[in-house]
């Protein structure tokens, strides 16, 4: 249990060096004039000691390189996380999983622009040419993003509404057979 104790305290040590070092860097971005002096001058003030000629934060405990850490952030420090893929929520592994209805609408929307005479080529290639085309930022169909699919739908269906046909409504029932 000991060791235990001694390895999550080491992680939170880690954490703690880690965060002070963003903080260093990013209140040097943030408050114009910071400098290094300015954050050696923080941790002295929460306990830090001179270690090889210089303010250590390896001198300080856990308590006090957390109140540093909160001086950092009194300062205007904020601490922003990212959330590693292995700790996101569990999602289809397969890339293109999530795009697929939203694709099959499209191409749904597609084929009904053609039934109605407005494109002249039905096929899937011809829409994602189309997508290439009209989507701004799109280079790759297969790297299509939410925004760019959304953008793409929402741009066909203005399609219907400038012809004056009311006939998606029939494209959004063929996505719901499938």
């Amino acid at each position: 249990m000991n060791a235990a104790r001694r390895f999550k305290h080491s992680d939170q040590r880690k954490r703690l060096y880690t965060l002070l070092s963003v903080a260093k860097r990013e209140l040097a971005k943030v408050r114009p004039g910071f400098c290094e002096e300015d954050y050696r001058h923080i941790l002295a003030v929460h306990g830090a000691t001179e270690k090889n000629g210089q303010i250590s934060a390896t001198t300080m405990s856990t308590e006090q390189l957390q109140a540093a850490l909160d001086h950092c952030h009194d300062l205007g420090f904020k601490i922003s996380t990212k959330v590693s893929r292995e700790q996101r929520p569990n999602r289809s592994r397969k890339s293109g999983e999530w795009r697929r209805p939203r694709i099959g609408k499209l191409n749904a929307l597609w084929c009904a622009l053609a039934d109605a005479g407005v494109v002249n080529d039905r096929s899937e290639k011809a829409m994602q040419q189309y997508c290439l085309n009209n989507v701004p930022e799109l280079t790759r169909f297969e790297w299509i993003s939410t925004e760019q699919l959304n953008t793409a739908i929402e741009m066909m269906k203005k399609m219907f509404k400038q012809r004056g046909i009311d006939s998606y409504n029939v494209a959004e029932t063929a996505v719901k057979q499938d």
